[in-house]
């Protein structure tokens, strides 16, 4: 008996998590309005700012990702809009996951370079924030805008 409530005791002292506060989690959103803003031409890099924010909530140690995906090019906003998965001429590229360290100090940065031979028009920017199985997102618009030179 000594020895399952001296097991139970050194259990329960095992689970303390000192990695964030009881009662807090940390969460991503992004993107700042300058990174979505202001046209891009092909070859320039789309940087996304994500910013952490703390709220209350019950801790959860699972790791973070943070991802991004472009779909395009479309004509107008309004046929964006009604097709947001792109059509058969769509292009879609991607941003490498980013796995932020889960700190309210933490600043990560998406990054994805325009194709050279992307397409003018409108593009269909979305993000998302995926911890254990639940994924939180949200989209935005850029334009591109033909190349020169």
């Amino acid at each position: 008996m000594a020895t399952t409530l001296l097991l139970a005791l050194l259990t329960a002292c095992g689970n303390d998590s000192p990695s964030r506060p009881a009662g807090e989690i940390v969460t991503f959103s992004c993107c700042a309005e300058d990174d979505v803003d202001r046209p891009y031409r092909p070859g320039d890099t789309l940087t996304l700012h994500w910013t952490a924010q703390t709220q209350e909530g019950t801790p959860d140690d699972s790791p973070v990702e943070l991802n991004v995906r472009v779909v395009g090019p479309f004509g107008s906003v309004t046929e964006l809009k009604s097709s947001p998965s792109g059509s058969p001429s769509s292009v879609t590229f991607d941003a490498p996951p980013v796995r932020p360290s889960g700190s309210s100090a933490a600043k990560p940065v998406s990054k994805v370079v325009i194709p050279a031979d992307a397409g003018p028009g409108y593009y269909n920017v979305s993000y998302s924030e995926k911890r254990g199985g639940t994924v939180v997102g949200g989209a935005s618009i850029i334009r591109v805008v033909a190349a020169t030179g």
